[in-house]
């Protein structure tokens, strides 16, 4: 019944019913994307609305309900699956949507590696923050580093739980010694929020700067990530 009653409500004033200077499109072109509401890029990227029966809802209105139920770092991990729970959004809305998402992300970690310098934990939390706190299990990251703490590249090792018999050296040197890189940070996350290091976090750690001692390549920092914190096992001294 609500659907039905959120469906007639909504039915009798379309996008293409609204005056130019309202259309998100039109607004976009005119006054530029920064001024658009969320839903209203969201809407865009939808691109039309949806029939159900016979009334009809907006791209505007199922913006609606899609930032009604999840926030913009949400949007980074919902599903295609999730997205078709929503009303009016289908395979193509979904499929569509989430491309958008993921090529945002994208034009982020190049823009990122290209101007992004480590001057200690806290730059170095900066960036890996953002990437981590959201996440629903545990990733496991690893930043390349040049002779000048410029980051040359960040590649994601393991996701799971953090343990020795998991994230294996090879696969955290390897991308580093075909970069080249001098020195590397690792980073993983803490889905509970608790940063506080396990013992499976001090032997990985261990055993990943003992392999990097060997093979010429620093371990300078661990950093876990909690939802909006972090412990820098440099900064603590366990490093």
């Amino acid at each position: 019944m609500a659907v039905k009653e959120q469906i007639k409500s909504s039915s009798h004033y379309t996008i293409k019913e609204m005056s130019p200077a309202e259309r998100p499109r039109e607004r976009l072109v005119n006054l530029g994307e920064e001024y658009l509401k969320d839903t209203e890029l969201i809407a865009l990227v939808l691109a039309a609305g949806s029939r159900h029966i016979n009334a009809s809802v907006t791209a505007i209105d199922i913006a609606n309900q899609i930032i009604a139920k999840y926030s913009l770092p949400e949007l980074l991990n919902v599903t295609v699956a999730e997205l078709r729970e929503i009303h009016g959004v289908g395979l193509a809305k979904a499929a569509r949507l989430k491309a958008a998402i993921e090529l945002a992300r994208r034009i982020a970690v190049i823009a990122d590696n290209e101007q992004f310098t480590v001057t200690g934990p806290e730059s170095a939390a900066k960036y890996f923050i953002p990437k981590l706190r959201y996440k629903p299990k545990e990733y496991f990251l690893v930043m390349l580093l040049d002779a000048k703490n410029k980051m040359i590249k960040c590649c994601q090792v393991h996701i799971g739980t953090v343990n020795a018999s998991l994230v294996h050296p090879r696969e955290v040197f390897r991308e580093a010694i075909r970069h080249s890189a001098v020195s590397c940070i690792i980073a993983h996350n803490h889905p509970s929020g608790d940063t506080a290091p396990s013992r499976e976090d001090l032997q990985v750690t261990k055993r990943l700067v003992e392999v990097g001692e060997l093979i010429g390549i620093n371990v300078i920092d661990h950093l876990i990530i909690g939802h909006n914190s972090f412990l820098s096992f440099k900064r603590e001294g366990i490093l």
